[in-house]
């Protein structure tokens, strides 16, 4: 239950992040997508982690946009917004909460 409730604050928080810039709250947005980051990281190097091994070798291309979104935001950039809805929508996608393209879930 704890791994569970893990994994849907990580989704949140990077949920939270994409509505906040959307809003143009770049700060809070901020905030939330390098706690995102740091839970992800912290995720990723637990064992055993809530994540099966597939998706643990898919999350390395979502944290390599970590400090290209940060500095982004940082900037107060609004092209940020669809980025982050763009990794969430991956995040979702690599966990299975979101089917991919097509029909076909991971």
């Amino acid at each position: 239950m704890r791994q569970a409730l893990r994994l849907t604050q990580l989704e949140n928080g990077l949920a939270a992040a994409a509505i906040q810039a959307r809003r143009g709250d770049y700060e809070p947005a901020r905030e939330a997508a390098s706690t995102f980051y740091t839970n992800l990281r912290t995720e990723l190097d637990r064992s055993p982690s809530g994540f099966t091994v597939p998706q643990r070798e898919m999350m390395p291309s979502l944290l390599a946009q970590r400090d290209q979104l940060i500095t982004l935001l940082a900037r107060a950039d609004p092209a940020v917004a669809d980025r982050l809805a763009d990794a969430y929508v991956s995040y979702r996608q690599t966990t299975g909460t979101l089917p991919r393209p097509g029909g076909s879930s991971r």
